[in-house]
């Protein structure tokens, strides 16, 4: 089958695809936490703290609303970035998944491919090594049992031993 180089959906495995933007997306809203309540203290510590029971002032919320912007763009921004990795992760496993469904019924002479920039490369080459072997020792079975017909087709019909290698042997 011939690679293209795009793929119709993006979204290939949902369930895994999601769950990895998910785990992603979570290390990146922790460093974000973490980070912001370092630079909120960070700046308390050097400016000092609000007048107690006082509400917070503009520039104090202000402080406050681009840490949670820049919060959400960064986890925005990392998620994006997961989903595409996941992509480039699910859509292998997924083509892989196919072509060894194909060799279950038998197709040996498949040869899978992704894209260049897909992981897995090596695992592409494996399988392909695999079923190029296969293909091999299957090629070799039907040589051999093409042959065993053939001889069985010259047995004496009189013998059972003979008989019964025929109906064996299909012949």
């Amino acid at each position: 089958m011939a690679v293209q180089d795009r793929r119709r959906k993006y979204f290939i495995d949902k369930r895994m695809q999601g769950m990895y933007a998910l785990v992603n997306l979570l290390i990146a809203g922790t460093i974000c936490l973490f980070v912001g309540l370092e630079i909120f203290r960070s700046f308390y510590a050097e400016f000092g703290w609000p007048l107690a029971g006082k509400p917070f002032t503009a520039s104090d919320l202000f402080f406050i609303v681009k840490l949670v912007i820049l919060a959400l763009m960064g986890s925005s921004f990392f998620w994006l970035m997961s989903s595409f990795a996941g992509h480039k992760i699910a859509g292998p496993i997924f083509r892989l998944e196919q072509c060894l469904k194909e060799v279950t019924k038998g197709n040996y002479a498949l040869r899978v491919q992704f894209r260049k920039k897909d992981f897995f490369q090596e695992i592409a080459e494996v399988f392909n090594h695999m079923n190029e072997t296969l293909e091999q020792k299957a090629n070799a079975q039907n040589t051999l049992l093409a042959q065993l017909k053939e001889k069985a087709q010259s047995l004496p019909q009189d013998n059972q031993t003979s008989q019964e290698i025929k109906r064996l042997l299909g012949v």
